[in-house]
């Protein structure tokens, strides 16, 4: 019996399929007002396919952010410039070429979608930028994680909001110097 994990092709082009269906459909409709049927129809499948790939529409997103957030790691790591500072500007760069699929889920309110991958993708990126480990089980490591999750998707919600007006490189210096603890060194 062959119990090799490659991905079945048909079920990644469905995968494919919705994805870009309800990304559409968000640009017209409320994404609380989309339906799995509403998804499927769109997409030219029927519920069931949907149902093999997904348990949700939640499901669908959460998916397309992880790829994304997958993506973005692998051209950080690419670059092989480990410093904060490139770090930001890399994560910044990459979500303003990605600010329309940001705006959808800003005006849908579904921000927490990103927060969730966040939190799970962080934490090698953040190991690699701290440049030692710490035991990923301690309450430290995991406050860390979720300050440095909330403080990046919040400011991305911030900057989205100003219409990406500070440039990429201001921002990046910015935040820099907030993470490092100089920004409120002299209050």
């Amino acid at each position: 019996m062959n119990n090799d994990k490659r991905p079945n092709p048909s079920s990644e082009r469905s995968k494919k399929w919705l994805t870009e269906s309800l990304l559409e459909l968000m640009t017209q409709t409320p994404y609380s007002k989309i339906t799995i049927q509403d998804i499927s129809k769109n997409a030219d499948l029927v519920r069931q396919t949907f149902y093999k790939n997904y348990a949700s529409k939640d499901d669908i997103l959460e998916n397309y952010i992880g790829s994304l957030l997958v993506n973005f790691g692998k051209k950080f790591f690419e670059e092989n410039k480990f410093d904060m500072k490139t770090f930001l500007k890399s994560h910044f760069d990459f979500w303003s070429n990605n600010s329309e699929f940001l705006e959808l889920l800003i005006k849908n309110n579904l921000t927490y979608l990103l927060d969730k991958q966040y939190k799970k993708r962080i934490a090698k990126l953040v190991d690699v930028l701290i440049k030692k480990k710490f035991d990923t089980d301690s309450a430290k490591h995991k406050y860390a994680l979720a300050f440095m999750s909330g403080a990046l998707v919040n400011v991305l919600v911030e900057w989205s909001y100003s219409g990406l007006e500070y440039s990429i490189d201001d921002l990046s210096d910015l935040i820099n110097i907030i993470m490092t603890g100089q920004y409120f060194a002299n209050i």
